[in-house]
């Protein structure tokens, strides 16, 4: 099982206010999909990048986090 180090520095609490503050930047995505994309990636700024660049490309958000997460693994 993969222990999730977000949840180290925050709480989920937290983590979803955050989620929710930030889907008024980014408002095609709702809150709760940005807080399972937090906690998918394990990070805020790479959460942040996901999301600018999914507003920027014709990708889905799943397709996005799928590509992202096949390099890191490749990595």
């Amino acid at each position: 099982m993969n222990i999730i180090k977000l949840l180290n520095k925050f709480t989920k609490k937290d983590v979803l206010r955050l989620a929710t503050c930030l889907n008024s930047y980014y408002p095609l995505v709702k809150p709760k999909r940005i807080y399972n994309l937090m906690l998918q990636v394990d990070s805020i700024d790479t959460t942040l990048h996901l999301l600018s660049y999914h507003e920027n490309s014709g990708l889905t958000l799943d397709e996005i986090v799928f590509i992202h997460l096949q390099g890191k693994d490749n990595a």
